[in-house]
């Protein structure tokens, strides 16, 4: 892995310095080339912010587009403008989402992985690796399964049954073998959570993870584009840079 060249989108406000300070951070220190680019949407060629900045990943072969957050994301959160959503459902390589205010630097020290076992995952589980690899990271795979006790007033919840042990097993399955393929040097760990994808994966990486790396398609922790509820949840969970894998980078 190598992210030898990332286009920074910059739209003229806030964000740009938030997604600035990520994409040193992402930059391959050696042979690196960051590309600002800014649309000018005067150009009636361009008909969109995301459009532009395919067009430019694309004349430059960028391994990464760099974004920032909409404007009225709360300081430390993110919130993804409609161009990260375009971006993440046409661009022909990962994404990564700035926080509000982010000033990031040096080295990752812990990087969190949404994992589910589709192809998106299993990219995204490599470029953590990668990444973890580079900057000497830990990492931690989070897997999060349906919870499906219903809780009635009054009741207790009923207890697990036989298909959702099943999907427990094989969840952690997948885990124990997505944590056997990591490079030498890096030790992951994993963790099955029960519940809700987005709320869960964020509130257990939220203090401990300073990168999150997902897939954009699921079913798992995100189930199609970045514009679908639970994606985009996720992302606006998180209290740290999201890079996301779309669906569109794997044709």
């Amino acid at each position: 892995m190598s992210f030898g060249t990332i286009v920074i989108g910059l739209a003229e406000r806030d964000g740009d310095d938030d997604a600035m300070a990520l994409a040193i951070q992402l930059v391959d220190p050696e042979g690196a080339e960051l590309v600002r680019c800014h649309v000018d949407l005067r150009h009636p060629w361009v008909g969109s912010p995301a459009r532009g900045l395919v067009q430019r990943i694309e004349l430059r072969e960028a391994d990464l587009v760099v974004v920032g957050s909409g404007r009225r994301a709360a300081a430390g959160r993110l919130l993804p403008t409609r161009t990260a959503r375009q971006l993440v459902e046409h661009a022909p390589c990962p994404v990564a989402i700035a926080p509000h205010g982010y000033q990031g630097s040096g080295a990752f020290l812990h990087i969190g992985v949404a994992y589910d076992g589709t192809p998106e995952a299993d990219r995204a589980l490599e470029l953590a690796y990668a990444l973890a690899a580079r900057d000497g990271a830990a990492v931690t795979l989070y897997w999060t399964i349906p919870d499906g006790r219903v809780a009635y007033a009054g009741m207790p919840a009923p207890e697990v049954d036989e298909e959702e042990q099943r999907t427990r097993m094989h969840a952690q399955d997948a885990l124990d073998d997505a944590a056997d393929r990591a490079p030498a040097g890096v030790n992951p760990e994993t963790i099955l959570l029960r519940g809700d994808p987005a709320t869960d994966i964020g509130t257990a990486a939220d203090g401990i993870v300073d990168l999150l790396v997902t897939g954009s398609r699921a079913p798992g922790p995100v189930r199609r584009m970045l514009g679908d509820s639970i994606s985009e949840q996720l992302v606006i969970c998180a209290t740290q840079p999201v890079l996301i894998v779309p669906r569109a980078s794997l044709r």
